[in-house]
């Protein structure tokens, strides 16, 4: 391995990368380091190093590299780099099968180029977004500079090596829409076996407090600011104690905001167990960091039993770890923040139940499987490079095929029995993960027939290659001034046509990345109801083929963002891919899950699964959206002859990430079924 600061865990990327060493030293590897070191080397070139009591391990010692004008910057960080000696380099490359580079930094630039020379296979990490970087001197939103940070780390470190190991999903695709041509591992850095399900009765001062908990470096980018601002504007801000936890540059500053609002915060930096102490006495876990490439403190939290309240920032990986929108704030607002952190705070029992569901969820990212997972991509390197062989480019999201974890018997029963003092839990359900059955009656493979017919002229046919997504820079621009245009059209058609209202769509607006709509199919004018719930927003409706021939109407079908269907299995392979992309670009995706039209029609047909697939594939919420009829009253018991509709948009659902992926796309369609049956029956008011 090559770290510059491997021997000092002062920050998640040195404590990761310490576990991993030891770990794969457990399971058989021999693994040196190359890294910055004061020790003296043997005349082989290695040192022994004890990095954690009971780890011992060889490394190649390298002398501190100091940069003139931001060393004061690097030091407040808690980071240091290593000076690169080509000759010890060279001699550790020798002896290795592989090679791999931790961060981007000139050892690993050297690294990774005489690794190249002397035909060594090297796999790297990337654990530092530029945006971590950017941050530092107050400029982590400038683009231009993020984007060149990317150029310059993929030019002269990430294009010598064909593995990349990326902690979340969310790294790897930002590399991909950087030019990033590897093969893309998504391994998570996994959660450390001491931390598991528990809780402490609260001590001293804290008896009676409520305690909030966030972990993560003093720097801008972490947000502490939005924190101590929420807790500042919470309903019981006088019994909240705040734990920020860690070290960095802006702690002088989050102590003055601290003062400044009355919060009662704690600072400091805590070594493991005293740790793992704070977090089985914290009651919510908050990250609220713009800026994540996963967040391991967030990790460990959940493994302890806290129910997390994370940004929902776009650069943030931390979101995936929310199991539903009550764990997700708005990124940067204090006010969200709170109602959030209200929320919880007073519903102690909900609050309890979530911990254990948090807990079981943190069982797929233990630290031992993902090393494991790890092993596997240094194998893949060696073979590759002793077969000639190149892989193909592209993001291969290994976590997302971990299945549910086995059961496993309580910490606390009498083989393993607890401390005194400690709640300790099973973090694991005692059951194995259900398998989700649908109702025959709610979900169908069924494929009802239309009965509305209408003209066309000629037929279509989805062509192999199809532009579904419209993305160019004047697609773009055109579709939303159509858009624009159709929005304010079809309010008019519908709320004098149809005697139409919209309700809820404050459920649409809180939610920020993409996610898939489903509404009962009741009228032909139906998705003049959906594009006004979803206005604001590049949505693309699902819709049958023969819509494309209709006359007259074939283009503006096209342009009010309706994608074609069809029923040859490659076009439709290629049209699930491009709503993924779409998905992933913060779009929406509406699918009528009925999957026919039945004017009027009072009951909830069955649903097919196609909607739900794809939002279990790409961790995106499902907003239903119900149609339901009303009494006729006034002047539209002269002027309609049917009932008056009103769409109403329900509260996300979001899929269950302890289900493999075939059952959770059955209890996701049963739980939006179920949930829109609930609301037409109590609102129909024919």
């Amino acid at each position: 391995m090559v770290m510059d600061q491997f021997l000092s865990a002062t920050n998640g990327t040195t404590m990761t990368t310490q576990r991993f060493a030891r770990i794969l030293q457990e399971t058989g590897c021999d693994v040196r380091v190359v890294c910055k070191s004061d020790a003296a080397p043997g005349p082989d070139g290695v040192a022994w190093a004890k990095p954690q009591p009971g780890f011992k391990i060889a490394v190649y010692p390298q002398q501190e590299l100091r940069y003139p004008l931001v060393q004061g910057l690097i030091d407040e960080q808690g980071m240091a780099f290593a000076r690169p000696n080509d000759d010890a380099l060279r001699e550790a490359l020798k002896w290795c099968d592989v090679v791999h580079l931790v961060m981007a930094s000139d050892l690993s630039y050297h690294a990774a180029r005489l690794a190249r020379e002397m035909g060594v296979p090297a796999t790297a990490a990337f654990h530092v977004q530029p945006q971590n970087l950017s941050s530092s001197i107050r400029m982590g939103r400038v683009a231009p500079l993020n984007n060149l940070i990317f150029r310059l780390d993929r030019t002269y470190l990430y294009r010598y090596v064909d593995h990349v190991q990326c902690p979340s999903l969310m790294m790897a695709r930002q590399l991909v829409a950087h030019g990033y041509t590897n093969a893309l591992h998504v391994i998570s850095n996994g959660i450390d076996p001491s931390f598991t399900y528990r809780r402490l009765p609260k001590d001293g001062d804290l008896v009676g407090r409520l305690v909030v908990t966030m972990v993560g470096r003093y720097s801008h980018e972490k947000r502490q600011d939005i924190v101590l601002r929420a807790v500042a504007r919470s309903h019981h801000r006088d019994r909240i104690v705040l734990v920020l936890a860690g070290q960095g540059p802006t702690e002088r500053g989050l102590r003055r905001l601290a003062r400044r609002l009355g919060v009662d915060a704690r600072f400091g930096f805590l070594d493991p167990p005293r740790l793992r102490d704070v977090l089985a006495q914290t009651d919510v876990y908050v990250h609220a960091s713009d800026m994540e490439s996963e967040a391991m403190s967030c990790m460990e939290a959940i493994a302890t039993g806290l129910v997390p309240v994370v940004s929902d920032s776009p650069l943030s990986a931390t979101s995936q770890f929310a199991l539903d929108d009550r764990s997700v704030f708005k990124a940067g607002d204090a006010a969200d923040l709170a109602r959030k952190l209200d929320w919880w705070l007073e519903h102690p029992d909900e609050l309890e139940r979530m911990g254990h569901a948090y807990a079981r969820e943190a069982e797929r990212y233990r630290l031992r499987d993902c090393v494991a997972r790890f092993r596997r991509m240094l194998e893949e390197a060696a073979r590759d490079a002793r077969d000639g062989h190149t892989p193909a480019p592209g993001i291969r999201d290994d976590m997302a095929l971990l299945a549910p974890p086995k059961p496993a018997a309580s910490p606390a029963s009498p083989e393993r029995p607890a401390p005194s003092g400690e709640k300790n839990v099973p973090c694991q359900p005692q059951e194995p993960a259900r398998r989700a059955e649908p109702n025959p009656q709610h979900v169908s493979k069924a494929k009802p027939e239309h009965v509305v017919h209408m003209p066309h002229w000629g037929t279509f046919s989805t062509p192999v290659g199809f532009d579904y997504l419209r993305d160019s820079p004047l697609q773009r621009v055109g579709t939303r001034m159509f858009r624009a245009v159709l929005d304010v059209a079809a309010a008019l058609v519908t709320r004098v046509v149809l005697g139409f209202r919209l309700r809820g769509r404050q459920n649409v607006k809180r939610l920020r990345g993409g996610f898939v709509s489903v509404c009962n199919h009741v009228h032909v004018l139906d998705c003049g109801m959906v594009l006004q719930a979803l206005r604001g927003r590049r949505s693309y409706i699902l819709s049958i083929e023969d819509n494309f021939a209709l006359p007259f109407c074939a283009h503006i079908v096209r342009w009010a963002g309706a994608v074609p269907v069809s029923p040859h299995l490659r076009q439709l392979g290629e049209m699930a891919h491009s709503m993924s992309q779409a998905l992933r670009a913060g779009r929406v995706v509406h699918v009528y899950p009925e999957t026919a039209l039945m004017p009027y029609c009072e009951r909830l047909r069955p649903f097919a699964t196609g909607a739900f697939w794809l939002a279990v594939r790409n961790r995106v919420p499902v907003v239903p959206l119900v149609v339901t009829q009303r009494a006729r009253r006034g002047l539209w018991r002269v002027l309609k002859r049917r009932p008056c509709l009103t769409l109403t948009c329900l509260p996300a659902i979001w899929p269950d990430p302890t289900l493999t992926r075939r059952d959770a796309v059955n209890d996701l369609a049963e739980r939006c079924w179920q949930a829109m049956d609930a609301h037409i029956r109590d609102n129909s008011t024919c």
